[in-house]
């Protein structure tokens, strides 16, 4: 049978590490709720308009969607749409970003990069108050690779 050696300074270390007490697990923070009172609401599953609901979002996600008089949460912050529409975001899946279709034909060849970029924020600032939130831009590097400096 073989015996080991231990350093008595690591054995100390050692024993030290068991015998500390457990410290708690910081608690995770409180849930953030938001409740939304909307007018109306569309549910694309079924196609229809719902009228008067209550949207429950619980850190950031959808937690439920019921009828007006359903109890709230504790706590919610509460948002009052009531006369409004409230509708899931869209989804454009062919954009043109940087395109300015008031503009002749080959007339973006004259123009840099960070204009480009501007015209770009402007146009996805207006999609998205438009009501839609994710967008597939089709081809706009292509535009700009013609633009930029080779390196």
């Amino acid at each position: 049978m073989r015996t080991m050696r231990v350093d008595p300074a690591i054995l100390a270390i050692a024993l030290l590490c068991i015998s500390l007490p457990a410290y708690p697990q910081p608690s995770a923070p409180p849930s953030k709720i938001k409740v939304i009172k909307a007018g109306r609401v569309l549910d694309v599953a079924s196609g229809k308009m719902l009228r008067d609901q209550v949207i429950v979002i619980r850190d950031e996600l959808i937690e439920s969607v019921a009828a007006a008089g359903a109890p709230l949460p504790d706590g919610a912050e509460i948002v009052d749409l009531s006369a409004s529409t409230v509708l899931p975001g869209l989804i454009d899946a062919h954009t043109h970003l940087i395109a300015d279709p008031t503009q002749p034909p080959y007339h973006g060849y004259g123009v840099s990069v960070p204009r480009l970029a501007l015209k770009g924020a402007a146009n996805a600032r207006v999609t998205l108050l438009a009501g839609v939130t994710t967008v597939r831009d089709v081809r706009s590097e292509e535009h700009t690779s013609e633009l930029q400096s080779p390196i």
